[in-house]
């Protein structure tokens, strides 16, 4: 992954004519030394694994020798261009890119700022990943430019085409930016849009949470690093990783002053910034390097994404940022999007990080899938437990990712395999944990079996209560959308799964018409019979639900207890470092 040094520069050229279409104009001289040159554009980008096919976005794809002669091309493939180069040594091509995407990993034009991911819009060639490139912005002379990349006269300079697309940018006159220091590295803040922090509050918690890191990890592969934050008007949440910055983008502007939104923001940023240690540099073998034109299919989703989440909300309670209740409550989030999710009975993690490229990041098909970001971070939890009690209290996952820091991500030389990472764990756990890795990992026992028992050592409860009001007393739950009530979800091997599909619309129960979930949830009320009319595919079915306690949704919880022994508060406060 260096670069070619004395190779001939890609030199590409970016403007626009109008704002309003949201198109950009790309030009890019390129050496083609042989007869034929294939330029691509990736499939999918590093921090999502799914099929993007960015080359969907280009339109009026042209080459030209140095005169302006219309060069043959041909396209073959979905993702690349052949361009005939028999009478040539450089090409000139030219093409329009719809930059219309405004989430952390695509690129956006507007009349206030132009975004850019280069891994959507600039173009490579399989022989020449490691040739440098060049990027000159024609940007209205007030923008500032945000980037990790060197800049000089509104041209940056990448060592190759993997430096270029690990470092988004953001060019507009309206971005905002402050900076702090840990030790000799600095941390600059970067926000474009419509909130302007209380920057001494902001910068006192990055800076906490920063050092919380580097204390773990011992130090920091970079000596600057940059978070790019876009913060819009409606409700977004969206982050992505990059080597030595990160994007976010959240929203909606008028909240980010509430105390949701901003352990939000703390939260996706600190999780961001660890992703710095674990995938940046410690990467799984199939990703390394990264092959941009398929799929990358590897089972160790539950550290790149699992382990990271984990971390994140961590560091916030171990450098005092957050309390105890707040990070309960950031935990208290994955417990419920794990243990509410019927597809924990289905797949386990090893699956779902492979299938990410078949499911994507949506549900398709209701219960077959886990995340590898709400399950991967309990497995991470219970990982982190179980090698504290083996090791008697001296060793965690900490030190886990230490040593896979200076194997693997320090050297960068490798990366690793799911074989690496077990040993690492049975090295420092002093026991290989391999029902652990059965149950958790391979498997889709139930996490409970480990959770409850494993935090009731630290004086935390793990909690369940019967959801029985309403339609939960029957077994579904509704949503309203687009001023219709749909069934949203219905318990699996229930009286109502005999009945009711996902999507069902509710037109009347026991013969009135309900309009609104309030009206819905009172004329259900304590009913042990409800009479339903819905709505299905356009035809009106009626259904009989029979009220059933017994199998119905549930709630699940941690709690701290109020009263610890003494050996409970030792073992919270070595966990939490307070």
């Amino acid at each position: 992954m260096s670069s070619s040094s004395n190779a001939t520069p890609y030199r590409f050229r970016i403007y626009y004519e109008s704002p309003a279409t949201q198109f950009l104009q790309i030009e890019a001289r390129i050496p083609a030394p042989g007869e034929h040159l294939l330029l691509r554009l990736p499939v999918w980008r590093p921090g999502r694994y799914e099929l993007a096919n960015y080359a969907k976005y280009v339109r009026d794809f042209r080459a030209y020798d140095a005169n302006g002669k219309p060069l043959n091309v041909k396209k073959y493939i979905k993702d690349g261009w052949y361009i005939d180069t028999s009478t040539v040594d450089e090409v000139l091509v030219q093409y329009d890119f719809y930059a219309n995407r405004l989430d952390a990993g695509g690129c956006w034009l507007d009349e206030e700022q132009l975004y850019i991911n280069f891994v959507n819009c600039i173009l490579f060639s399989e022989e020449a990943l490691d040739v440098p490139y060049e990027i000159s912005l024609e940007v209205p002379p007030d923008y500032e430019i945000a980037c990790a990349l060197p800049l000089k006269n509104k041209t940056l300079y990448a060592r190759n085409y993997y430096h270029l697309i690990d470092s988004p940018m953001i060019a507009s006159a309206t971005l905002k930016r402050n900076f702090y220091q840990v030790g000799q590295y600095t941390f600059y803040v970067w926000i474009q849009g419509n909130w302007t922090p209380d920057w001494h509050e902001l910068l006192r918690n990055f800076e906490g949470f920063t050092k919380a890191q580097l204390d773990m990890m011992g130090e920091f592969p970079f000596e600057e690093y940059h978070f790019l934050i876009q913060i819009v008007p409606y409700r977004f949440y969206h982050g992505v990783e990059h080597t030595e910055s990160t994007v976010v983008v959240l929203g909606p502007s008028e909240a980010m002053d509430t105390a949701d939104m901003y352990d939000e923001l703390l939260g996706i940023c600190s999780h961001e910034l660890f992703h710095v240690w674990n995938v940046c540099r410690i990467r799984p073998k199939e990703l390394f390097p990264y092959d941009l034109t398929k799929e990358c299919y590897f089972p160790t989703g539950f550290v790149v994404e699992g382990i990271t989440s984990y971390y994140g909300d961590l560091f916030l309670i171990r450098s005092g940022v957050w309390k105890y209740n707040q990070y309960l409550r950031e935990l208290n989030k994955y417990i419920k999007r794990h243990f509410e999710n019927y597809g924990r009975y289905h797949r386990s993690l090893v699956e779902a990080s492979v299938d990410l490229w078949l499911d994507g990041y949506s549900e398709v098909t209701p219960g077959r899938k886990v995340s590898i970001y709400a399950k991967g971070a309990l497995v991470a939890l219970i990982l982190d437990f179980l090698i504290r009690k083996h090791s008697n209290g001296k060793a965690s996952l900490d030190d886990v990712m230490r040593k896979m820091w200076h194997r693997f991500g320090k050297p960068f030389e490798k990366g690793y395999s799911l074989r690496d990472f077990k040993n690492i764990v049975a090295e420092v756990a002093g026991n290989p944990l391999e029902q652990f890795f059965a149950d958790c990992v391979e498997g889709v026992v139930p996490l409970e079996k480990y959770i409850e028992p494993l935090m009731e050592e630290v004086g935390i409860s793990f909690m369940t209560n019967y959801l029985n009001k309403g339609t939960e007393l029957f077994n579904f739950q509704i949503q309203q959308r687009e001023g219709k009530l749909l069934v949203s979800a219905i318990v699996p091997d229930s009286n109502a799964s005999r009945h009711l599909r996902l999507n069902d619309e509710l037109i009347a129960v026991n013969g009135k018409r309900t309009e609104t979930i309030e009206q819905l949830q009172q004329l259900i009320g304590a009913q042990t019979v409800a009479h339903l009319i819905v709505s299905r595919q356009g035809y009106l079915k009626e259904v009989q639900l029979e009220a059933d306690p017994v199998v119905s949704f549930k709630e699940y919880f941690l709690q701290l207890k109020n009263n610890l022994s003494q050996e409970q508060q030792k073992r919270l406060l070595a966990w939490l470092h307070q």
